[in-house]
């Protein structure tokens, strides 16, 4: 890192993350656009390297043990294609979901479900209602939750698929990541990025790694406590 690095570069490489081409093109430097090229902004002179030992692909049988789903091969892969390249995919390596369902069984107006029993299950509501289940905008703090901030429902599901599987790394992740939420639920200077976060410290997690995943800027901004709390509980859940 370069002496004179701008804050934007200084901030990410204090970190120590690894990020995936998706996050990165919805990082904002502040100044110009494009932060894959342009990095911390006019002449900057930062690079991103390339993880190559890095897992990206989610797999059945590795990260998870099976999938069923309403939706057809190509459509349940996009669903499932939202936990790729997650700085924590490592950990379901080690204690993979026991299963994932994407399916209409859930109540109409459910969203989804984890289940912490047997391993942990997930179920995707494949039921999408615009105006319920999606079609809201973002808009930090207001939005009910993230899943509905999107017009795209295939996007609603992958979104309800990460915050799902937030529940089951807070789960694996035991009293390591139980200090961390405790910790970032009770500052009073945190902001739930959307209503539903505000609910329960578990949600305001769960939410809040949605989030991180799919609005990284807007969540730096709004609640830096949340976004510091899920970088936390990232190399927390990297140690174990």
């Amino acid at each position: 890192m370069e002496i004179k690095a701008r804050p934007f570069c200084r901030h990410l490489l204090e970190r120590n993350l690894t990020y995936t081409r998706e996050r990165i093109n919805q990082m904002s430097n502040g100044q110009i656009p494009n932060v894959f090229l342009s990095a911390g902004g006019w002449r900057c002179r930062c690079q991103w390297v390339l993880a190559l030992d890095q897992v990206t692909r989610v797999r059945e049988g590795v990260h998870y043990g099976t999938v069923h789903s309403d939706l057809s091969d190509v459509q349940t892969g996009r669903v499932l294609s939202a936990l790729d390249g997650s700085p924590a995919l490592g950990i379901l390596s080690e204690h993979k979901i026991e299963s994932i369902a994407i399916t209409c069984d859930l109540p109409k107006d459910w969203k989804g479900l984890y289940d912490y029993r047997a391993g942990g299950t997930v179920q995707v509501n494949s039921i999408r209602r615009r105006g319920y289940h999606y079609g809201e905008l973002f808009v930090p703090g207001a939005s009910s939750q993230i899943s509905v901030a999107t017009d795209d429902k295939f996007e609603s599901m992958r979104r309800v698929l990460l915050h799902e599987t937030a529940h089951h790394r807070q789960s694996v992740g035991g009293d390591a990541v139980s200090r961390i939420l405790d910790r970032a639920w009770g500052d009073s200077a945190k902001r739930s990025i959307t209503k539903y976060a505000s609910k329960l410290s578990g949600e305001y997690l769960a939410e809040t790694w949605v989030a991180f995943h799919t609005h990284w800027s807007q969540l730096r901004s709004y609640d830096p406590v949340g976004c510091k709390m899920i970088e936390d509980v990232l190399r927390a859940l990297a140690g174990l």
